[in-house]
């Protein structure tokens, strides 16, 4: 049985203690399974709310 390759993601350590504390309300286990479920349930609305930022650019 062949496994998919995994893909590390490097964590900030300014953020280390947030995402600790919200995998500790949350019972999430660890840092990685917490950006996947941020990833699978947000990701959408992240790119959303990023495009449509105001960058200053008049509107056509």
């Amino acid at each position: 049985m062949s496994r998919t390759p995994q893909t590390r993601v490097v964590l900030d350590p300014r953020y280390k203690d947030k995402v600790e504390q919200i995998c500790k309300a949350t019972g999430i286990h660890s840092p990685s399974q917490l950006f996947t479920i941020l990833v699978a349930n947000y990701g959408d609305v992240l790119v959303k709310s990023l495009k449509s930022i105001d960058t200053g650019t008049p509107q056509k």
